[in-house]
């Protein structure tokens, strides 16, 4: 019956992180509807979970034995040693899945297809398509059938990633309720109603990467073939544009005209592959492709060596110019961090220079720069704000912009690491811009986390926190008023409050910040300076707490 089967949340890898390893096989990432793939767990010590079917006890006395639990509170221990009996005796055929990842920022929900394996001699190889990929040491699988991706910007999003910080657990809901869930979203996310006067978007319902690439093939295609008229002379010269501007990214040009162009795409996982030649010389782009997804797994490094070494259909060639193109937003830290492979990144914005020059009517062209022209807009909405807003209107993207506008305001600053991004948690997550913390020398970490949760003014915090590595975690707990104390003695000027609750994870917050820490000028604009006075004042408290012990 359907109203028994059961509702599993499992994170593959910490936060989802390895869930692209076991799904990618059959096609890109992530996966279509009706694809079938793995979720996998560790706790490869304890061997082929099947030797243990029909006596727990021994499986209990077992995991004692090989993961060293002695000292380990009973209920604690039960709690680990449970999730892989769980995930071999207790999940069903039948039952269905909720798997978060918050590094492409998506869920993947989908029914369990297959009975569990173990995959220890990893013959299976071939089979699963996990070969030339990073293995991490995940032997248990699961065969799922993926139904639904989830993005971060789904109205559902938030109703689905409230599955606990567990690696494997039931969810809250019953099946019918996440049925109603993921039915909703045709009354709600896609559904579209015009009134004669806005005008049709195809990039408003083509919203997958492989749409993108489909835009990018398109152009350098058009960079390579000849004009009948003069509708398709500003095609070629857009197309020409565009590679220009990818090669400009490595001081490259185009010389004279494109004479040719070989394009290959998801050629050994890559988006798109591209031979372009001019009047003088030969070009290779390879080029990553990211829409509101980031890069992971060491894919830019697997994919820079594959060409490298001959592995695609283009052959041994002597050098290639990689380029990341992202149109959604990510930080300048995340920039930088792409650009240490050899990854040049093209930015939203970098496109949107390239489509602005064209002068002709092509509705794909036009679509496309609407949707981007969209995309910035958003991205820079952070710019209207004034202190009398309604700011639970204040936009995901807005947040976003605002995060990358105060990254401009310390790049010259000698501060350590600026970041931000989603960071996922119980309660739905937040997101958070983030300092290079302290670290003291008993697994202590203090740092400063902004943590703001757009639509929800209650949740945009400046606050004060405390990592504590998960052996000292129970201790810890005993002394959080002590952290708190201990920010206090560094605080001159008293801007610390209590929180509402100390935490209860490994990521504790112990204080925040008194008051407002948005600050607005006389025009009621955002007055960025002062923001940013704000947070070097915070900052400058964990600066403060150097030397000091940690209680």
């Amino acid at each position: 019956m359907e109203s028994e089967k059961t509702v599993w949340g499992v994170f593959v890898g910490d936060n989802g992180q390895q869930i692209e390893v076991f799904n990618s096989n059959l096609g890109p990432f992530p996966p279509q509807a009706g694809t079938e793939g793995f979720i996998a767990i560790g706790w490869p010590a304890i061997g082929n979970l099947t030797m243990y079917e029909g006596n727990y006890d021994n499986y209990i006395r077992m995991f004692r034995i090989v993961y060293h639990t002695e000292g380990m509170p009973e209920n604690a221990f039960k709690t680990k040693a449970n999730m892989p009996w769980k995930f071999a005796f207790e999940m069903k055929q039948g039952d269905w899945v909720i798997s978060p990842c918050s590094v492409h920022k998506l869920i993947l929900v989908g029914e369990i297809v297959g009975p569990y394996r173990a995959d220890f001699h990893r013959e299976d190889r071939d089979e699963l398509g996990f070969y030339g990929k990073r293995w991490p040491d995940f032997v248990h699988l699961r065969k799922v059938k993926w139904q639904h991706v989830i993005r971060i910007n789904d109205p559902r999003y938030e109703q689905l990633n409230r599955i606990g910080q567990l690696t494997i657990s039931r969810s809250h809901l019953t099946f019918d309720e996440l049925r109603d869930i993921l039915d909703s979203d045709s009354h709600q996310k896609r559904k579209f109603v015009t009134n004669g006067q806005h005008r049709p978007n195809l990039f408003a319902y083509a919203t997958k990467e492989l749409s993108q690439d489909a835009m990018i093939c398109w152009l350098i295609e058009w960079a390579a073939t000849q004009a009948n008229d003069l509708g398709e002379q500003a095609l070629r010269n857009l197309g020409r544009a565009f590679v220009e501007s990818l090669l400009g990214k490595h001081g490259k040009h185009v010389q004279g005209e494109v004479q040719s162009a070989e394009i290959y795409q998801q050629d050994n996982g890559i988006d798109v592959l591209a031979r372009i030649r001019d009047e003088s010389a030969e070009h290779i782009l390879l080029i990553e492709d990211k829409t509101h997804t980031n890069a992971h797994n060491n894919q830019l490094q697997r994919y820079r060596e594959a060409v490298r070494d001959g592995k695609t259909q283009l052959g041994v060639v002597s050098e290639h110019w990689p380029i990341y193109l992202k149109t959604g937003n990510q930080s300048l830290a995340s920039d930088r961090e792409i650009e240490t492979t050899g990854f040049k990144v093209f930015r939203r914005d970098d496109f949107l220079k390239v489509l602005t020059g064209y002068p002709g009517s092509h509705p794909i062209v036009t679509n496309f720069r609407d949707h981007l022209r969209k995309l910035e807009d958003d991205f820079k909405s952070y710019d209207a704000w004034r202190e009398d807003n309604d700011r639970n209107a204040w936009s995901w993207a807005g947040w976003e912009g605002f995060y990358r506008r105060l990254e401009h305001e310390f790049e010259t600053e000698n501060r350590g690491t600026w970041d931000w991004g989603y960071v996922p948690n119980p309660a739905g997550g937040f997101l958070g811009l983030g300092w290079t913390p302290f670290d003291t020398d008993d697994k202590t970490t203090f740092y400063v986390l902004l943590e703001v949760v757009p639509g929800n003014p209650r949740r945009q915090k400046l606050c004060f926190k405390v990592w504590v590595d998960r052996d000292n975690l129970r201790d810890a707990h005993m002394r959080a008023r002590n952290f708190y104390e201990l920010f206090c003695e560094a605080d001159a000027e008293n801007r610390i409050i209590e929180p509402d609750k100390f935490g209860s994870g490994a990521n504790m917050t112990v204080g925040w910040w008194r008051g407002e820490w948005l600050v607005f000028g006389a025009d009621g604009r955002l007055d960025f300076v002062e923001i940013a006075n704000n947070l070097r004042w915070a900052q400058g408290i964990v600066d403060g707490l150097n030397g000091h012990s940690s209680c």
